[in-house]
């Protein structure tokens, strides 16, 4: 190591140490007293009629209360899976509002909803009233849990939890995809991101996470209007990775050649939906839609594991749990769960099919490194040829002013030093230098000298 190296690695030293002395007693200080801090919020300036008279098309719930009338403790209710708009909650006299795509207007004791608790006279029984925006161009229907406070905020809790987990691990996939898209420019890999980007919103708009803590979009409409037309993102993009990605070209050619139906038909879907015609539901066309695309998904990845691609494999166990929880939800088995559910699913084929990628871009770089090895070593001497030398010698040249140092550039051009010379010598080259062609134990040993004395003097 040179002396300016050296006084460049002491400094750094020095800077570090300094540093770590400073965060010690920056710590020391701070661990001195109780840390206090006043948070202030800007008020949310909306004013919410919870009164008003409903929409004729709006949803309402009537839940009636038991036999013996209503406890004498509160009760809370918790609406979830609405449209966006207005949710009132009443019971006589008393009515709580909220807007679901904006938790700025609810009880902040509901994170994952429009909840509110209300406090009705021991025995009264009074029904309680859940009215929700009409389902228009959605047709899900709505989920009201109901009952002991205490049980319903830590029910509340846990889906909030569940649903900022699978966002979570959706985004991180998605860089991980990106990542490798951006490295090896591999339009798969691009598309598989496009899909888990577009899944991650229309999951966040869908459950209700993208109202925390402020609105995603900027307007109901807009937020409608994604919801509409991101499921045929999501759609054709995992159509066409499970075709791509387990090499139907070499095994199922005429299934590769439908690698862009899932685009086209989710373009005709969305059309379908927005003029609307009749039975046009994001519910009603996309669950079997979706049920219909990754079921050929996984045989598609059977079919092609069979036939000895590896990429079928990793499609096949990423999408085995999406297809399962399609048929629990299908049975009514997870009927108040189905967007936490979902997620979880789609959170485990996002994960399975990033590291399926991950490992395909490991193959695909190993092969481009091997590939940039023949092209620029001689094989029979394995010297870096002239392509090697154009791509390294102006870092070279800057590395010897920078040290003060002189280089040295030999090329040795031996007559015949490949097949093809072997093959294609001119008469006048083989004359030229008969005793330096590639058989010649000469060329082998001044190409074996000049490689050994470069890694001796390249200290």
């Amino acid at each position: 190591m040179t002396r300016g190296w050296r006084a460049i690695a002491v400094a750094m030293m020095l800077v570090l140490a300094w540093a770590l002395a400073g965060g010690i007693a920056v710590a020391q200080a701070a661990a001195s007293g109780p840390s206090v801090e006043r948070l202030q919020g800007r008020p949310f300036d909306i004013n919410l009629n919870c009164r008003r008279p409903p929409p004729p098309d709006a949803q309402v719930v009537r839940i009636d209360p038991p036999a013996e009338g209503w406890p004498a403790w509160s009760q809370s209710v918790l609406v979830l899976e609405t449209p966006p708009g207005l949710v009132t909650i009443q019971r006589g006299g008393q009515a709580r509002c909220g807007l679901s795509f904006d938790t700025r207007s609810s009880d902040t004791r509901f994170r994952s909803g429009v909840g509110a608790t209300l406090a009705p006279a021991p025995g009264s029984r009074e029904p309680i009233i859940v009215t929700a925006p009409p389902t228009g161009g959605f047709g899900w229907p709505i989920t009201v849990r109901y009952g002991d406070p205490a049980p319903l905020q830590r029910e509340d809790t846990l889906r909030f939890a569940i649903r900022v987990g699978g966002v979570a691990i959706l985004l991180a996939m998605l860089l991980s995809s990106l990542l490798i898209a951006a490295n090896a420019r591999d339009r798969v890999a691009a598309l598989f991101a496009l899909s888990t980007a577009s899944f991650s919103l229309l999951a966040a708009l869908r459950s209700g996470l993208a109202a925390w803590p402020r609105p995603w979009l900027p307007n109901p409409e807009l937020s409608q209007l994604a919801i509409e037309v991101l499921p045929a993102v999501v759609a054709g993009g995992t159509w066409y990775v499970a075709v791509v990605y387990t090499r139907c070209d070499r095994v199922l050619p005429a299934i590769h050649r439908t690698r862009h139906w899932g685009f086209l038909i989710g373009a005709l879907l969305t059309v379908w939906i927005l003029l609307p015609l009749p039975g046009s539901t994001v519910f009603d066309l996309w669950r079997p839609a979706s049920v219909a695309i990754f079921a050929a998904a996984a045989v598609i990845g059977a079919m092609t594991w069979a036939r000895g691609q590896a990429g079928g494999k990793a499609l096949l166990v990423a999408v085995t749990p999406v297809l399962v929880v399609y048929a629990m939800l299908m049975v009514q088995m997870l009927p108040a769960w189905s967007p936490e559910s979902l997620l979880l699913s789609q959170a485990w084929y996002t994960v399975a099919m990033t590291i399926a990628m991950s490992l395909r871009m490991g193959a695909l770089r190993r092969q481009r490194d091997r590939l940039q090895v023949l092209a620029e070593r001689d094989p029979l001497t394995n010297l870096p040829n002239r392509r090697a030398m154009a791509a390294t010698l102006p870092r070279r040249i800057d590395e010897a002013k920078a040290q003060g140092r002189s280089i040295a550039v030999v090329f040795v051009d031996s007559i015949a030093s490949s097949p093809s010379t072997i093959r294609w010598a001119t008469p006048w080259a083989t004359r030229s230098s008969p005793r330096w062609h590639a058989g010649s134990p000469r060329c082998f040993a001044v190409a074996i000298w000049l490689r050994g004395t470069a890694a001796r003097s390249s200290s």
